[in-house]
């Protein structure tokens, strides 16, 4: 059955009125843990409510209320070897969800509401999914509040993040620690579709190859289209229709009078050349 109702967390998102076992939103029968810790294909398989590890029949790691108000982790998964998809969960942890060293798995991140929480001091920690040298990556139809790093990818491929909803904890941001809605570091093939930010938006630290082959687009950001321009020159952005501006290998570019707020990086300026900016708040 599910856990009681958390009340110790104080939050002005409307994630903790999901994270309500009363809700009738998400009224099913919830299996309620303190953490899930997940190293070898034995753990995987006692966690697994379906499935038998193959890519067409993946484990099933569904319908758990993780309530970690004590520990580092939400879940942990590492050192498996077979396919697994992570699904229609509740995650509460200063950790949400962390995956690392699988390169040989496919792995499915969907319709989980994952409420990430912690100090000031913990900021480092602070991240709602965060996954590590893994390959064939989907993060889809998440709700994901944090107060540090919403998603943050490193040294990954084929990976796809598509329709989450993520947020900025306000409390956080009050205390001047800059929010990451997404974040891609050394990480090959990834798109980024139709995800709505409240704060935070883009952090790309990606090589000019692996650019090449980044998609992003129809991503919105505190109710603004985050644009994204590649190989784009002699253009000049004035109006303030954009909550982010990502250049990748423009030239002759002009951004003025835009004001920027409770984003990581206003303009992020990738291999670009001769660009102005002037009159800009950030």
């Amino acid at each position: 059955g599910s856990s009681s109702e958390v009340t110790s967390i104080d939050n002005d998102s409307n994630l903790v009125t999901h994270l309500n076992p009363e809700n009738t939103d998400y009224s099913i029968d919830y299996v309620g843990v303190e953490q899930i810790i997940i190293t070898s294909d034995e753990d995987l398989m006692s966690f697994a409510t379906a499935g038998s590890g193959t890519k067409e029949d993946p484990y099933m790691i569904k319908d758990y209320s993780v309530y970690g108000l004590g520990v580092t982790y939400g879940v942990i998964i590492t050192n498996v070897t077979k396919h697994f998809t992570v699904e229609h969960c509740r995650i509460l942890s200063i950790y949400g969800l962390v995956i690392e060293n699988l390169p040989g798995v496919n792995i499915n991140i969907t319709d989980n509401i994952i409420l990430q929480f912690g100090t000031f001091y913990q900021v480092d920690m602070l991240t709602g999914i965060r996954i590590s040298n893994c390959n064939n990556i989907i993060i889809s139809k998440n709700d994901i509040e944090s107060n540090f790093r919403g998603i943050d990818i490193s040294y990954a491929s084929n990976v796809s993040i598509t329709e989450n909803n993520i947020n900025g904890r306000s409390d956080i941001a009050n205390l001047g620690i800059a929010f990451s809605g997404i974040t891609l570091r050394e990480s090959m093939n990834c798109t980024a579709t139709n995800n709505v930010f409240n704060k935070g938006g883009f952090d790309l630290d990606l090589t000019y190859s692996q650019l090449q082959l980044l998609t992003i687009s129809i991503n919105t950001m505190n109710g603004l289209e985050i644009g994204y321009f590649v190989n784009v020159s002699n253009l000049v952005i004035s109006e303030p229709i954009y909550s982010q501006i990502i250049l990748y290998n423009c030239s002759n570019i002009v951004i003025k009078d835009q004001n920027f707020e409770e984003v990581f990086r206003g303009i992020h300026c990738l291999f670009s050349s001769n660009c102005k900016f002037s009159n800009n708040e950030i």
